[in-house]
């Protein structure tokens, strides 16, 4: 695993979600595993994750039950039952829940208010807007939009990052496929 230089780190909607459909007797979502591992790692060696707010919010307003019939239709989850009823998604929802108010309750674990100003929100939308042609040609094809610039949640997740000076953690490609990018530009100390 690559060396975190900072004991503070950020997680993004996704990790935070992969981490709480880890179940104990196997594996549900390819990347879970990679996510609890992770999580373990990073707590063993003295980090603190910080998530600002919105995060949580998304995730909630998204609501668990969507998450999970998202990822059972794009068959991001394994070893489930041929068709899974309405009984099986109740209680992997119930896991998942619980897991979440868990992971908000530990010590290592911060959930934090923040409201980026508009002007480095306005910053962070210029260097996606103002990419090389060249930069983003690729990416574009494999989103298949015309537009390189993420989410404004993700756009959020960035500033806090550059503000906080943590390392962001995230799998969202929106984000990784310019990760050196951001760096290189200081909008990101680096992204894992």
């Amino acid at each position: 695993m690559r060396k975190i230089s900072s004991n503070d780190v950020i997680y993004d909607s996704n990790i935070i979600i992969y981490y709480s459909f880890h179940t104990e007797n196997h594996k549900i979502i390819e990347l879970t595993n990679k996510s609890q591992k992770l999580t373990e790692f990073l707590i063993s060696n003295g980090s603190h994750i910080h998530v600002p707010r919105f995060i949580m919010d998304e995730i909630e307003s998204k609501g668990i039950r969507k998450i999970i019939d998202e990822y059972i239709a794009t068959n991001q989850i394994t070893n489930l039952p041929q068709n899974p009823n309405m009984i099986f998604r109740l209680g992997l929802e119930f896991k998942i829940k619980r897991k979440l108010k868990r992971l908000q309750d530990k010590e290592w674990f911060s959930i934090e208010d923040y409201n980026p100003s508009e002007e480095l929100i306005n910053r962070i939308d210029d260097f996606f807007l103002n990419l090389n042609k060249s930069e983003i040609t690729e990416f574009l094809k494999l989103k298949n939009r015309n537009n390189p610039k993420p989410s404004y949640n993700d756009i959020q997740l960035i500033a806090y990052s550059k503000e906080k000076e943590h390392p962001l953690i995230s799998n969202d490609y929106d984000i990784t496929y310019f990760s050196k990018e951001l760096i290189e530009k200081k909008f990101s100390t680096s992204n894992i």
